[in-house]
């Protein structure tokens, strides 16, 4: 893995990790929290020397923070519902791909 990919990959997952934190300190509404963890990851990969190290950093940096949603999903459940994680997952991805609800 090349040292930009490897730094990248560091400093994005620690930046993704505190800015959920604080959203689990601060909860500000799932279309905010979704919108803002794609801001971080496109500020993360702005700099990446060339497509192919974007796309696969911004992969990385996505499924993480899409593990981290699906974790506060289903903080303080105890439930193993595959409906709810299908729930979960739909939710983080339509509000990540088209940032925000309809109107």
């Amino acid at each position: 893995m090349a040292q930009w990919t490897e730094q990248a990959l560091i400093f994005g997952k620690a930046t993704l990790l505190q800015f959920h934190k604080r959203y689990m300190d601060e909860p500000d509404g799932d279309e905010n929290y979704i919108i803002n963890l794609k801001v971080v990851i496109h500020g993360m990969i702005s700099t990446a020397p060339d497509p192919v190290t974007r796309r696969q950093v911004q992969q990385t940096l996505h499924n993480y923070a899409r593990d981290l949603y699906v974790q506060y999903y289903f903080h303080g459940e105890q439930t193993d519902d595959h409906t709810a994680l299908e729930d979960a997952l739909d939710t983080f991805d339509f509000l990540y791909e088209l940032e925000g609800w309809p109107e």
